[in-house]
C-alpha cells in the first residue's frame, strides 16, 4: 500500500485471510524454512481422509455417483498440510493456508470460472496426486517468497481488516479520505460459491450451518438463498419502473423471485452508503466498480438507479465510465450488451 494506511471490509474468511496476508509482512527465510521443516516432516493421518462435517457429499473420493472433486490422496495431503500449519507462527500460517488455497483447484477434478463449476473434460484420466499437490505449492511458496524480498523494502502502513457484513462492520469505522470497493453485481450468482473449494478445505467452514451462516451474510444479490422481506429502502424512479417489468416478467423469468431480489440489491447498497456518508467529509470520494445486468429482456442499469438513489443519502455522481462490456446469459443469447462502469460520487 506504500505507507497508505488502510482498512479493509471482507465477508469471506478466505478472502479476509488473503488481504491479511498481502499486508503482513514475512521474513521469506524463515518462512521457506518452516515450510521446508513442515513438508520434510509431513506425515498424512486416519483424520486427514475423514469428510469434513456437513462438507458437500462430492468433494472427495468416491464421492457421489462416482464424481468427486479430490481425489483421496489428495485431499488427505492438503488437509494434513493445512493441519501441520497450525504450529507455525500466525503470520506465516496464514500466508501458507492461502498458498495452499491457490493450488487446490489446479490439483482437482473440476475447473471454475465466472458461470460456475464443471469437471475437466476426461477427468478421469488425467487425475492429480500427492506429488502434484506438493509440486504446485512449492512452486507457489517460490513466488511468494520472491515477492516477499522483492517488495521487503516498500514503505508499509497501518492495516485493518474487518470480518463481516459491510452493511454492519462499517459501524466500526469512524472516518476516511476514500472509498473504494466492487459490490457483488445483480447477477444472481452466489459470489460464495466461487470460493467453496477454499472455504471447506482450508477449515474455514466446519458445519452446514457454517455455509449457511455466511451466505446469509453476504448482500442480496443472487436468488440461491430465501432472503427475509425488509422495508425498501432505496428511493428510484428507475428502480421502481424497473421492478415494475420484472414483476409483469415473472412468468418468463427463470426464478420468480428475481424481482424481489433485485430490490434487495439496491436496499442493500443504500444500507452500505448511509455507513459510507457518515465516515466521509464533504468533498471526499466514493469509487464503485458495478455492473448491470438483464432478466427476460428486462435491463438493470446499476449505475443509473444507483445515481438516483444515493442522491438523498448525500451524495452525487462526478464521474462515469465504461470498464468493458459483459455478455448475456446463455438464454439472451451471450451477446456483449451488459455494461461494467466505474462511478465516482463525491460526498455533498
Amino acid at each position: 500500500m506504500l505507507g497508505i494506511s488502510s482498512t479493509s471490509v471482507e465477508v469471506n474468511p478466505f478472502l479476509a485471510d488473503l488481504i491479511e496476508a498481502k499486508l503482513s509482512p514475512v521474513s521469506p527465510a524463515r518462512f521457506c524454512a518452516a515450510y521446508e521443516r513442515l513438508i520434510t516432516g509431513l506425515e498424512v493421518t486416519a483424520a486427514d481422509t475423514l469428510p469434513i462435517t456437513g462438507m458437500p457429499p462430492t468433494l472427495v473420493a468416491p464421492g457421489l455417483k462416482d464424481r468427486y472433486v479430490f481425489p483421496v490422496d489428495v485431499y488427505s495431503t492438503a488437509r494434513a498440510i493445512l493441519r501441520s500449519s497450525e504450529a507455525l507462527e500466525p503470520d506465516q500460517a496464514r500466508l501458507l493456508r492461502i498458498l495452499l488455497g491457490s493450488v487446490l483447484v489446479p490439483n482437482s477434478n473440476v475447473v471454475i470460472n465466472g458461470k460456475g463449476r464443471r469437471y475437466r473434460g476426461a477427468w478421469q484420466s488425467k487425475e492429480k496426486s500427492r506429488a502434484d499437490l506438493i509440486a504446485s505449492l512449492d512452486g507457489a511458496v517460490d513466488v511468494a517468497a520472491t515477492d516477499l524480498t522483492r517488495f521487503s523494502d516498500l514503505p508499509g502502513g497501518q492495516h485493518k481488516v474487518l470480518r463481516g457484513d459491510a452493511r454492519t462492520a462499517l459501524a466500526e469505522v469512524n472516518d476516511a479520505d476514500v472509498v473504494i470497493f466492487s459490490p457483488p453485481y445483480p447477477n444472481s450468482f452466489d459470489y460464495t460459491d466461487v470460493y467453496n473449494l477454499e472455504l471447506w478445505m482450508l477449515g474455514y467452514l466446519n458445519s452446514a450451518p457454517d455455509n449457511r451462516a455466511l451466505r446469509q451474510r453476504t448482500l442480496r444479490s443472487h436468488v440461491q438463498m430465501k432472503w427475509h422481506t425488509t422495508p425498501r429502502y432505496a428511493s428510484s424512479a428507475m428502480l421502481d419502473a424497473t421492478l415494475e417489468a420484472l414483476r409483469s416478467a415473472r412468468a418468463d423469468l427463470w426464478n420468480p423471485n428475481i424481482p424481489e431480489m433485485v430490490g434487495f440489491y439496491f436496499d442493500d447498497l443504500c444500507r452500505v452508503f448511509q455507513q459510507v456518508a457518515r465516515i466521509l467529509e464533504s468533498g471526499r470520494h466514493v469509487i464503485v466498480a458495478i455492473g448491470d445486468s438483464q432478466y427476460a429482456g428486462v435491463h438493470i442499469d446499476v449505475a443509473s438507479i444507483l445515481t438516483e438513489s444515493l442522491v438523498g443519502l448525500g451524495f452525487q455522481l462526478t464521474e462515469r465510465g465504461a470498464i468493458r462490456s459483459m455478455r448475456n446469459s446463455s438464454q439472451h443469447g451471450g451477446a456483449f450488451k451488459l455494461s461494467e462502469h466505474c462511478l465516482v460520487f463525491e460526498r455533498t
